[in-house]
């Protein structure tokens, strides 16, 4: 079982390496969507901000939430399926 186990891991971080490599932050349907996801992961935390103006998506794996000032408030990340604060 153990082999088994790390096929999957191996096939996993394939497919992880793939989506990362498809990033293109000029679809802002593909920016939107990962923006949305790890906003949904800081709201998770109790965050709470009415507004992040001038956040960038880094990665299909990496968030950095700003507000209207331009001051970091959280660096999300995606882990394991789940967007966690860095």
């Amino acid at each position: 079982m153990a082999l088994a186990g790390d096929e999957y891991d191996q096939s996993q971080s394939a497919e992880g390496e793939i989506s990362a490599a498809s990033f293109n932050p000029d679809d802002p349907t593909q920016v939107a969507e990962i923006y949305n996801a790890a906003v949904k992961g800081y709201k998770r935390y109790g965050g709470r901000v009415c507004s992040f103006d001038d956040s960038t998506v880094v990665s299909t794996n990496e968030v950095v939430l700003r507000d209207s000032s331009g001051n970091t408030i959280m660096t999300m990340v995606l882990y394991d399926g789940e967007w966690i604060r860095e």
